[in-house]
């Protein structure tokens, strides 16, 4: 029988293989402190354990609404371990959103930072789900009565055991998180993604960016978001190189952060670039670490901003559904590119109305689908007609 090639494509089988082979080499690393892959590994297992302890298990979603922390990456690690369904949720979020996704999500429990315990609050009486509260922050935070009274509330502290938990894994084609998009054309939509589809956006990047053992890897992206949690920590996982986790994107202080860091690599997603850009030029401007950049999109000043700031740039197209079907590599066709499809994965159209392919040069719709299963969304959790809408006639629309 022939061993399917993607059967080590899931996180928890990623984070061992990489546990073994570099375990004293730091995977994250922040102001405070770095972890190295076994730290997180071993730290991870534990944390299994502790949601298996609350009959958390495969296929439970789950909740998680933290800052960009260490442990953000822990309970990812550890829910993915069991074959659970991460929830990441995003921080902004409050009101009708914030409630909305919380019960389309079904989860039943939530590990949460105590400083959003007040919105959760204003929104606990319309939540339909919930039952558990694991609360971050220190065991001595002070939860509300009303959440006290109608919620099973622990602390996150208390939650890692003493063993490390044991058991079967989750495979490739299984569920690992379910990412909800930003709602701009709607309600937001859970986009289910598999451990197959998180490792194919996880690895292209490490492609795109030329990612290997040794690189320091800056790029502040948040973790509720897939750029920051497949983009940046599981593509230098897969690498073996090391993520910085340092806090919100800031113009005036990115320079002196990868200084610090000492980081080789980026990822500057959306206006990020264009802000640097902006800033008043300096002699000095070309002193920094930095080797390689994927720029998303590029900005129309991209060859001077690779001479100013002395690096390569990479780019692509893509998104939380679709995965990344094109690529560019660092010899950009021109400012206005975004890659070439990666057509040993991938298919792309440019369509009318009516799904019909269009001639070049003829604006339209772009429709994505893939060769190889699994490295795409399966679908919109918990609304099966938009996923039916999204993969008319076979092609996910974007």
């Amino acid at each position: 029988m022939t061993r399917d090639p993607r059967a080590a494509q899931d996180f928890a089988t990623v984070l061992a293989k990489r546990s073994a082979e570099v375990p004293n080499r730091p995977w994250i690393v922040t102001d405070q402190r770095s972890y190295t892959y076994r730290t997180m590994d071993e730290r991870s297992s534990r944390l299994a354990k502790g949601f298996d302890g609350l009959g958390i298990g495969a296929n439970d979603t789950v909740l998680v609404m933290l800052p960009d922390t260490v442990d953000f990456v822990l309970i990812w690690c550890a829910l993915s371990k069991l074959g659970a369904i991460e929830v990441p949720v995003n921080v902004h979020y409050r009101g009708n959103l914030f409630t909305y996704l919380v019960n389309d999500s079904m989860a039943q429990t939530m590990v949460v930072d105590a400083s959003f315990l007040e919105r959760l609050e204003s929104a606990s009486t319309d939540l339909i789900y919930m039952k558990r509260l694991v609360v971050y922050g220190g065991s001595d935070t002070r939860v509300p009565r009303t959440l006290a009274q109608r919620y099973e509330v622990l602390s996150y502290e208390d939650l890692e055991a003493d063993t490390p938990w044991s058991g079967d894994g989750p495979r490739y084609h299984d569920l690992m998180a379910v990412m909800y998009t930003s709602g701009t054309t709607g309600p937001s939509k859970g986009a289910m993604i598999s451990h197959a589809h998180a490792y194919e956006y996880a690895y292209g990047v490490t492609e795109m960016l030329d990612l290997r053992g040794g690189d320091i890897y800056y790029a502040p992206l948040p973790l509720f978001h897939l750029a920051g949690q497949f983009a940046v920590i599981y593509a230098s996982c897969i690498a073996s190189a090391t993520a910085v986790i340092a806090g919100v994107f800031s113009t005036q202080h990115f320079w002196t952060s990868v200084a610090r860091f000492n980081a080789n690599c980026s990822f500057l997603l959306g206006a990020m670039a264009n802000f640097l850009y902006q800033q008043t030029p300096d002699s000095n401007d070309n002193q920094n670490p930095l080797e390689r950049i994927l720029m998303v999109p590029l900005i129309p000043e991209v060859e001077d901003f690779k001479r100013r700031f002395d690096c390569l740039v990479s780019t692509t197209w893509g998104g939380t559904e679709m995965n990344c079907p094109t690529r560019s590599g660092f010899d950009l066709v021109d400012n206005k590119s975004c890659g070439r499809v990666a057509n040993d994965r991938y298919e792309v159209r440019i369509a009318d109305k009516n799904d019909a392919e269009l001639p070049p040069g003829i604006p339209g719709e772009a429709l994505v689908r893939t060769k190889e299963p699994w490295i795409i969304t399966t679908g919109y959790w918990n609304h099966p007609e938009w996923t039916e809408k999204a993969f008319r006639n076979l092609w996910y629309h974007t």
